[in-house]
């Protein structure tokens, strides 16, 4: 394994923070800085030296990256392409960010992305990366909450990445809300809306929006194709034509996985997972789902079969840094766990960058 320098201020806290393990049935504490555990439903729970592979059924074992995120933030958008991670905008100790950071997966080091224009300063938005053909890659930040924590942003910024800086173009998007779920899925692709906060208070909606017209030359035109259960907080990814939202707060946090065709614009029958999430960060692996993190239960990872329908918690994962509202990307081969917020207020910002071995999460 190889080594990594800490901050003085992170030392300190790790020796004061001791992490075990409880064996589920075998009444053994195991120190996570040695050992793994590894689950086998006909075996039972064993442990083994942490060097080898992991098993998807088995609990993933993180360490602290090398560098952290610039600009540390909360309620951001993110997302990953290729051997790169983006991380936007977001809230850290007063007003939301309006800046576009990249890390390599390579390397980890975090860098500033240089922009022609400014971005709008939004929290608790979306990011999807829309690939135009003929085009370069574009980000599209979505919604979110502006200054003050106030309503809604309801416009999206458009990141056309080149050099030597990328271009920015902001559309008008009425119908934004902030902590929704935003997706690309379908062929051709579409831009879904699910769930979600507008308004200047906490009022929650109801119905499901698709949009058209992502190319960089057209209009975007959006209605409403489905109601919903209202939700905030919920997260969700695409697999195919299908849309997986995790938990969010209807009330109270829920644990249910609700599945949205956007073939027939219906929803399948809810499944549950083990335990409910809200402000999670999610992300999806073949045909299995991960979510790290929780509103209040920040140390939390769970995983989702779409297959089966079977989920798995593993609470809490050895060296894993609690967060709320954390960014998820696969980038260089590794699982990587950065941004986000402890704690139950918006000036606690995680600063610790964790990554971990893709394999662990491998189908």
């Amino acid at each position: 394994m190889k080594e990594i320098s800490l901050p003085p201020r992170l030392i300190a806290m790790l020796r004061r923070a001791v992490v075990l393990l409880f064996l589920t049935g075998c009444g053994e504490l195991i120190g996570s800085d040695d050992y793994r555990v590894e689950k086998n439903p006909d075996a039972g729970s064993v442990v083994s030296p942490k060097d080898g592979l992991v098993g998807p059924d088995s609990a993933p074992v993180f360490q602290i990256a090398g560098s952290g995120l610039q600009n540390a933030r909360g309620q951001h958008g993110y997302g990953s392409r290729a051997d790169v991670l983006y991380a936007a905008n977001g809230i850290g100790p007063l007003d939301p960010a309006a800046t576009l950071e990249r890390m390599s997966g390579i390397t980890g080091v975090w860098e500033t992305v240089a922009l022609d224009s400014p971005l709008t300063p939004r929290s608790a938005g979306g990011m999807l990366a829309v690939l135009n053909i003929g085009r370069p890659l574009t980000l599209w930040l979505i919604g979110g909450r502006g200054k003050s924590l106030g309503g809604p942003v309801t416009s999206i910024d458009e990141v056309e990445l080149g050099e030597p800086s990328a271009v920015v173009r902001t559309r008008t998007f009425e119908q934004a809300r902030w902590d929704a779920c935003y997706a690309l899925a379908g062929d051709p692709p579409k831009l879904y809306m699910l769930g979600g906060t507008f308004g200047d208070g906490f009022e929650s909606a109801k119905d499901v929006v698709a949009c058209t017209g992502l190319d960089w030359d057209e209009e975007l035109q959006c209605k409403v194709v489905a109601t919903w259960a209202d939700s905030r907080g919920v997260r969700c990814v695409a697999i195919g034509q299908k849309i997986y939202l995790l938990g969010g707060f209807i009330g109270a946090t829920q644990s249910q996985v609700d599945v949205f065709d956007t073939a027939t614009y219906t929803f399948a029958k809810p499944v549950f997972l083990p335990h409910p999430v809200s402000s999670n960060g999610v992300l999806a692996i073949g045909h299995r789902i991960w979510s790290f993190g929780d509103y209040e239960l920040q140390g939390r990872v769970m995983v989702f079969n779409t297959l089966t329908h079977e989920s798995r918690a593993y609470d809490p994962v050895p060296s894993f840094v609690a967060r709320r509202h954390a960014g998820v990307g696969v980038a260089g081969g590794k699982l990587w766990v950065f941004g986000g917020l402890r704690g139950g207020t918006s000036a606690d910002v995680v600063e610790e960058v964790l990554e971990a071995p893709l394999q662990a999460f491998l189908p």
